[in-house]
């Protein structure tokens, strides 16, 4: 489906990384929900 929107491969590896970095981070309790 984000490939169908125009967003390419490079688009979806930077946000896979970015969701497993935070994922990774807010479990070793490196990262909070600071607002």
């Amino acid at each position: 489906k984000i490939l169908i929107l125009g967003f390419d491969e490079k688009f979806i590896r930077t946000w896979d990384y970015y969701f497993v970095y935070c994922a990774a981070g807010f479990r070793s309790r490196t990262l909070g929900n600071y607002q």
